[in-house]
């Protein structure tokens, strides 16, 4: 089963119903790839269904996001982005560019481990954007 088919599994087990907007607004995450806006899963959508509007996209975007089938996570300085959740990643986010970089998860396992182990803490750390300065912006910044 892809991704996009387990995410429209996700929907149905979770008692909602499949409509044709959120079918497309799920294909459109799906097959735009990588990080999307609102605004693009929107131009994505009205290519074939020009009915659909923004409202739409983000009423369907919080629901899927909540379900936990698409995550969402915000650029500095620009509109959120969202994507089909899949296996635990994360990513760096500059700050002043708005660049996405992945980050290994290795990195943050040892975070998570030493959490445990000396807080006692289980974190969550399946899928993490942290902000900061990339190295072009921090070497524009510093001359």
């Amino acid at each position: 089963m892809s991704c996009h088919q387990q995410a429209a599994e996700s929907l149905r087990l979770a008692g909602y119903r499949l409509t044709p907007q959120r079918m497309m607004i799920l294909e459109a995450v799906y097959h735009l790839g990588g990080h999307v806006t609102a605004e693009q899963i929107l131009a994505y959508v009205q290519r074939r269904h020009p009915y659909v509007d923004l409202s739409t996209v983000y009423r369907t975007i919080d629901l899927l996001t909540g379900l936990g089938v698409v995550q969402a996570f915000d650029v500095s300085g620009g509109a959120s982005q969202y994507e089909l959740a899949a296996e635990p990643h994360h990513h760096l986010v500059c700050r002043v560019c708005g660049s996405v970089e992945p980050l290994a998860d290795y990195h943050l396992r040892e975070l998570s481990a030493h959490l445990l182990k000396e807080h006692g803490f289980q974190a969550d750390l399946d899928h993490l954007a942290i902000t900061g300065l990339c190295a072009a912006c921090r070497a524009s910044i510093q001359g």
